[in-house]
């Protein structure tokens, strides 16, 4: 009997791990977007994005980026701190993040699509008021549900800024957004039930799906049922 009820509860909890498993949010892609356009007050300027980890020593030597925005910086490319986390040190409250459009959102169940990534003119030179298109296929097949949203380190306010893209075409993976300096940015969204394709880490195709937690609680009274069952069976057993 107790070797039989044992066996169930290893069985409850393996469904139990299973789906917490497939809740946790997907690792963001490393993958670095592919700049198409780029603008500077208005003028065309040739930029290029790169990887962080590819410009983290630099980072490191410049003045306008402080050692902890480095620190988080590379806690966000290794995917060892949580998105919440990294907000929480983002913004004073993932909750009520002001936008560069003048608005607030509620990020605190955002999660990072797209790691850390380096957006700057290709001959080096600093530039403001910048208006970038760059393709990435995280964001295909998803929506504006998913309320799509670029972080960027400002390096004149030395903030972060919550910017909402002035464009995002879910079947190329293009965004458009525009930027009132150049420096380190990521990419981060609200997950949903709905999620579309799109590539959730290195060179997936398959987007990021939030699990059916309808599903689970079907599992969890399917795994109650058999163990009550078992129960009972074992019981006529032994009165016959």
């Amino acid at each position: 009997m107790k070797k039989i009820l044992s066996m169930v509860c290893a069985a409850a909890l393996a469904v139990s791990a299973f789906g917490m498993a497939v809740c946790a949010a997907p690792s963001p892609t490393q993958e670095v977007p592919t700049v198409s356009s780029g603008t500077s007050n208005g003028a065309a300027v040739e930029l290029v994005a790169e990887s962080a980890e590819a410009y983290m020593d630099s980072w490191v030597a410049d003045e306008d980026i402080a050692d902890p925005v480095v620190s988080l910086l590379e806690q966000m490319v290794e995917n060892t701190i949580s998105t919440v986390q990294a907000l929480e040190q983002m913004f004073d409250d993932p909750k009520e993040v002001v936008t560069t459009t003048g608005g607030t959102m509620d990020m605190s169940g955002f999660a990072m699509l797209v790691a850390p990534f380096d957006l700057h003119l290709t001959n080096g030179e600093s530039a403001t008021n910048v208006t970038a298109t760059f393709v990435t296929r995280a964001v295909i097949g998803l929506s504006d549900a998913n309320q799509v949203t670029v972080l960027h380190y400002n390096t004149v306010s030395k903030a972060w800024e919550a910017i909402k893209p002035d464009h995002v075409d879910y079947s190329t993976g293009a965004i458009t957004a525009t930027f009132a300096n150049l420096s380190p940015v990521t990419i981060v969204y609200q997950p949903t039930a709905q999620d579309g394709n799109g590539a959730a880490s290195g060179d997936s195709a398959t987007a990021p799906k939030t699990y059916d937690g309808n599903m689970l609680a079907v599992y969890a009274v399917v795994a109650v049922l058999a163990a009550g069952a078992i129960v009972v069976i074992n019981r006529k057993r032994h009165q016959a």
